[in-house]
């Protein structure tokens, strides 16, 4: 992982920058698809400062970027969607276990 806390002076930093934040983004898209949402986590914190750096930089408002953005605009629509499903799926199953605590708890009362 390449250093995340200095300044982006030049253009070719600032695309190092935006691909590498590019391809967190993906690993963090894949690891919570899996289920790995700590990971994604950590991930995120990596990904934040990449995000501080590109946004600050003065190519940021370029035409030229402007694809990118949009794609990494998308690519966090899509993050945001899989965690999101990762909720639905957490919170059925608490569901499934609170109901089978209440059940157990309702035999256990009237043995």
């Amino acid at each position: 992982m390449k250093n995340t806390d200095t300044a982006i002076s030049n253009e070719v930093q600032f695309k190092s920058a935006v691909d590498e934040l590019e391809e967190l983004l993906r690993e963090q898209l894949d690891l919570a698809r899996k289920g790995s949402i700590s990971e994604v986590e950590i991930l995120a914190g990596k990904a934040h400062k990449l995000v501080e750096r590109v946004s600050e930089s003065k190519f940021f408002a370029e035409p030229q970027f402007e694809e990118r953005h949009k794609g990494l605009e998308q690519l966090y629509g899509q993050i945001c969607l899989a965690l999101s499903a990762q909720m639905d799926d957490v919170s059925q199953a608490l569901a499934r276990i609170y109901k089978g605590k209440k059940t157990i708890t309702s035999y256990r009362d009237n043995i």
